[in-house]
């Protein structure tokens, strides 16, 4: 045992040393991991837009009303694309981004989504596309009526383990 560990009071200074050799020593990835953060919450931080649905947004009209109109949140959106996405092996959403246009009386209109992968090493990305894209279509079609909307998958990033780890 050390004198630290005998003496209650010369413990503090072990550990002040311990922190100060800490504070001056880099961390190793500490730059990527920092940006990394900055990004997500930089896309999180944002307020969210509502979408507007409306009778004429859904087959049948759905069970709305000729003047009703339910407001959707962006985020409810983008929640239920990470999830639809999240659903796919090996495969963790690094951003999804809803491609909006303003539309009469203050609405946005849904015309796309672009989705930032990252995958495990690999992954047949050919065939993770071809599950994604109606995936991910049909979740918006779901939220806010069918329409045409585009689904733009890029990979941004491959582990060489699973990304969801």
């Amino acid at each position: 045992m050390t004198d630290a560990q005998h003496d209650p009071g010369g413990g503090d200074a072990v550990l002040l040393r311990a922190v100060g050799a800490l504070r001056d020593e880099p961390a190793e990835g500490w730059a990527q991991a920092s940006e990394r953060v900055r990004q997500t919450l930089r896309q999180t931080s944002r307020r969210a837009r509502a979408l507007t649905v409306t009778a004429a947004d859904l087959p049948d009209g759905g069970d709305l009303g000729p003047t009703d109109r339910l407001a959707v949140s962006e985020r409810v959106v983008l929640d239920a694309l990470r999830r639809t996405v999240s659903g796919a092996a090996g495969v963790a959403p690094a951003a999804i981004r809803l491609e909006l246009e303003p539309a009469d009386g203050g609405r946005h209109l849904c015309t796309g989504v672009r989705l930032d992968l990252v995958v495990g090493y690999g992954t047949a990305l050919m065939a993770l596309t071809e599950q994604l894209r109606p995936a991910v279509a049909r979740t918006i079609d779901d939220l806010l009526g069918p329409a045409h909307r585009f689904v733009d998958i890029e990979v941004v990033d491959v582990e060489p383990d699973d990304p969801t780890l």
